[in-house]
């Protein structure tokens, strides 16, 4: 069942960080300030409430680095999540773990969604129906109809 804190949390730091979302790419900015591309950099328990330097993380990114333990990191340009005793795991795969999303509701809110209004109404779809599925996010957002 979908974790509603972890899914509120992430939507609450897109709307106070809106330059770091962008839900095309899992974890991408500029380089410069010392990040190159596959640089592994520090989650949110061991870095604070932001990715670094102008970077941006799409949705799945926003929970993983807020969600992922202290120690954890993400790798800048890629799709990977290094926690700790675990090794790396897919960043979307990480996401759909933590905030106990079903795979249909990851795939529509990590590859369907392309704008936070998409997030925020898909969202309130599984606050609504914890069981929705895909289809039902995606309609939910307008995407399908």
């Amino acid at each position: 069942m979908a974790d509603i804190k972890i899914l509120d949390d992430a939507l609450d730091h897109i709307r106070k960080y809106p330059r770091r979302h962008n839900q095309s790419s899992f974890f991408s900015g500029r380089q410069g300030c010392g990040l190159y591309y596959n640089d592994m950099v520090p989650v949110a328990a061991s870095n604070g409430d932001s990715p670094p330097c102008g970077t941006t993380l799409c949705f799945a990114g926003w929970i993983s680095f807020l969600n992922a333990p202290e120690g954890s990191t993400l790798e800048f340009g890629g799709k990977s999540v290094s926690i700790p005793g675990r090794g790396r795991v897919d960043i979307d795969d990480y996401a759909e773990e933590v905030a106990g999303l079903s795979h249909e509701q990851a795939g529509a809110m990590f590859f369907g969604a392309a704008t936070f209004g998409h997030l925020v109404r898909m969202i309130g779809q599984v606050k609504a129906d914890a069981d929705a599925d895909g289809e039902a996010l995606l309609t939910a957002a307008g995407l399908l109809i």
